[in-house]
């Protein structure tokens, strides 16, 4: 059985190169995280999470994971993560599955509504159908959108970096799906394009720093 390549980066030692690669994106984002922070026992269920996204209120707690359960079990296995550390913590929830790329990756979260002290999470028989990728707003905020189907029952988007430019006009700031096949993408999400690129182009042998 193969084994992932331990990776240090920032002065972490990460478990695997799909961590670190990820770790790069965030630090490109400027999204402040800590890693491994701590552990759980979710009522008898043990659980390191990975990422810590301490900024935004409510902050996030972050898995990675290199694909998408294959199975019923594995799903189940995950999810059950996901919702108790999300209700214990009173946080959102994310899994990361995937490499640090358009089209490479899928996302799944438990989002934390504080208003009303809820939970709200998809069906996970219809996960298949459903589409949820990193946003870039007008404003330079940075967001998980849930954008198909539209009209299921769960929060549209959680940001995960805030705003750091003013728009001309607020009232119209627009949120920009990221995704490879756009000629004006770079243009549209530019943070994001800087991201996933040196994501990509990451290299840590012999003491190089992405």
């Amino acid at each position: 059985m193969s084994r992932a390549i331990e990776t240090r980066y920032k002065g972490y030692r990460f478990r695997s190169r799909l961590e670190a690669r990820w770790a790069v994106f965030f630090d490109a984002l400027g999204i402040a995280y800590r890693y491994e922070p701590e552990g759980f026992d979710l009522n008898g269920l043990f659980y390191l999470p990975d990422f810590y996204l301490p900024a935004e209120e409510p902050a996030s707690w972050v898995e990675v994971k290199p694909e998408i359960p294959r199975d019923a079990e594995g799903w189940s296995s995950l999810l059950r993560r996901l919702f108790e550390l999300s209700k214990f913590q009173r946080e959102h929830a994310i899994a990361i599955l995937g490499d640090p790329y358009p089209g490479e990756y899928k996302l799944f979260f438990v989002g934390y509504i504080r208003e009303t002290d809820e939970l709200i999470i998809p069906r996970i028989d219809r996960y298949a159908e459903q589409e949820i990728v990193f946003a870039e707003s007008d404003c330079g905020a940075i967001h998980l959108a849930h954008v198909c189907p539209p009209n299921v029952q769960f929060p549209n988007t959680i940001r995960v970096r805030d705003v750091l430019r003013d728009c001309q006009d607020p009232t119209r700031c627009v949120m920009h799906i990221y995704g490879d096949n756009g000629p004006r993408i770079a243009q549209k999400c530019p943070d994001l394009f800087e991201a996933f690129s040196r994501a990509r182009a990451a290299r840590f042998e012999y003491g190089e720093q992405p």
